[in-house]
């Protein structure tokens, strides 16, 4: 039911090229458009027989290199026999040139596109302010392309088309920014008169003072927020949700276990400042020898219950551009949640025996690079919360565990007390739009509240791989 019947081979090419485009614009849902192509590709180019086109071009370099010494021997024989070799391979190659191209972007995809509608990348990366609408307008064409020429995802499509037909473009107003006690709410004022006051900086208590006599209070019932808060903190899930037991069964078999993780609401509110839209990016990578902790400079209050590694963390999230996996900029709301995590202890990162690892077709969780993992996440991950584990991949997805996950199921769990890292969802953004692989959790560095980041074909052998299936709703755009 999955394949397309009736369709010529070039209209199966030309909808594989849109599913890949469609993918670099709704990047939040780019691994289901990645998976479609990978079926309907699959009657055309087989994953294995890409391989061995992949592998054909090795051998050709191979046999050339055998050619040189034959020839200069005189070995004619050999000569003419390696040469016909040679023949057949490059014709093989080059009738499935194209299409061994476009196999390569669908099977082993290396790039981590953008979210072209998140505002708080927007100004980050210069995106020109028409582009948005245009892919916006682009994208509603093509997934009612998309409806006609592929019905068995019809529902899939016209669900996506129909939130773009009703995405609203807002530019973020940088120039209302600014960091002066003006643009502060009540609540936040009060916050800083307080700790004045704990710190005796009478003068400032007294500025603080004289600005709320200033200020207007919020019309009854009105919600106060500022222009700048481009995303609104959720409530989180029904608290009343749960796994059900078929799925809780299979997911045994996984080594994954259900975790809830309570609300920490103030540490997203944090998040919420100014400075977090008028973040730079860094000329340095986010490695232990060469971090920067640069504290929020708009006088924007901490929640007393933050532990100070935390707070430096958030600082570097706020002050410098993360992204999730799906492209969008990383700033955790820390609402509640349940989800499925691997709960195996950290001390036991090096066994490979694992039915998650083997239907990833991961052979070991040490010494992966992220782009292995990112492809094997991309090309296996959806049929495997689908199929494997009876949940809906539009609604959720197997992603490496994220930090503020991590961090907040670390304690109970014993994690973040090893000499290592562990693999976190998302990517540190750093000078010339290169990304850089989030990593974290070593005892050395800050424990659970540690986070630094890799290259992305780092196949050290001291991180480790641990996966979550999580609600697709967090790697978006509120």
């Amino acid at each position: 039911m999955n394949e397309i019947s009736g369709v010529p081979d070039s209209e199966k090419v030309l909808l594989v090229s849109q599913l890949l485009e469609a993918g670099k614009t709704d990047t939040v849902y780019r691994d289901l458009y990645l998976e479609r192509a990978h079926v309907i590709l699959g009657a055309l180019l087989p994953h294995s027989e890409y391989l061995r086109l992949k592998h054909s071009k090795v051998d050709i370099d191979d046999l050339l290199r055998q050619v040189a010494p034959a020839l200069e021997r005189q070995e004619w024989v050999k000569v003419k026999e390696l040469t016909g070799r040679i023949r057949v391979l490059r014709q093989a190659v080059e009738e499935k040139h194209a299409l061994a191209e476009l196999a390569g972007k669908i099977y082993e995809p290396i790039d981590v596109p953008f979210n072209p509608f998140d505002r708080g990348l927007q100004a980050v990366l210069a995106f020109s302010k028409q582009e948005p609408a245009r892919l916006r307008d682009s994208m509603v064409v093509t997934l009612a392309t998309l409806e006609k020429e592929d019905p068995v995802w019809r529902n899939f499509y016209s669900r996506r088309r129909a939130y773009f037909q009703g995405l609203t473009l807002t530019p973020l107003k940088l120039d209302k920014l600014d960091n002066t006690i003006e643009n502060l709410d009540r609540v936040q004022i009060q916050k800083q008169a307080r700790r004045a006051l704990e710190s005796r900086d009478i003068n400032s208590l007294e500025r603080l003072a004289e600005e709320m006599l200033r200020t207007k209070p919020p019309v009854e019932g009105e919600t106060v927020r500022r222009e700048l808060v481009a995303r609104s903190i959720k409530d989180g899930e029904d608290p009343s949700f749960i796994f059900s037991e078929q799925t809780l069964s299979a997911a045994r078999r996984f080594q994954l276990v259900p975790a809830r993780v309570e609300s920490s609401r103030e540490f997203g509110d944090y998040l919420q400042c100014c400075c977090a839209w008028q973040a730079k990016i860094p000329d340095r990578p986010l490695i232990e020898a060469e971090k920067r902790i640069e504290g929020c400079t708009c006088g924007h209050p901490c929640p007393p219950s933050m532990p100070e590694p935390l707070k430096e963390t958030l600082d570097l999230l706020m002050l410098h551009p993360f992204i999730n996996s799906a492209g969008v900029r990383y700033l955790p709301r820390f609402v509640p949640e349940l989800v499925l995590v691997e709960d195996f202890a950290e001390e036991e990162k090096y066994a490979s025996a694992s039915e998650l690892l083997s239907a990833l077709d991961l052979l070991t969780r040490t010494a992966l690079s992220r782009m292995e993992i990112d492809q094997a996440l991309l090309r296996r991950g959806a049929q495997i919360v689908k199929s494997e584990l009876g949940l809906d991949p539009q609604e959720f997805r197997l992603a490496c565990i994220p930090f503020d996950l991590y961090s907040r199921l670390a304690e109970t769990r014993g994690w973040g007390r090893q000499k290592s890292w562990t693999h976190f969802d998302g990517f540190q953004i750093w000078k010339g739009g290169r990304l850089r692989a989030l990593v974290g959790g070593d005892v050395r560095f800050g424990g659970r509240y540690d986070l630094c980041s890799i290259s992305r074909a780092d196949e050290r052998d001291g991180v480790v791989a641990r996966f979550a299936v999580i609600r697709r709703e967090r790697l978006q755009m509120a």
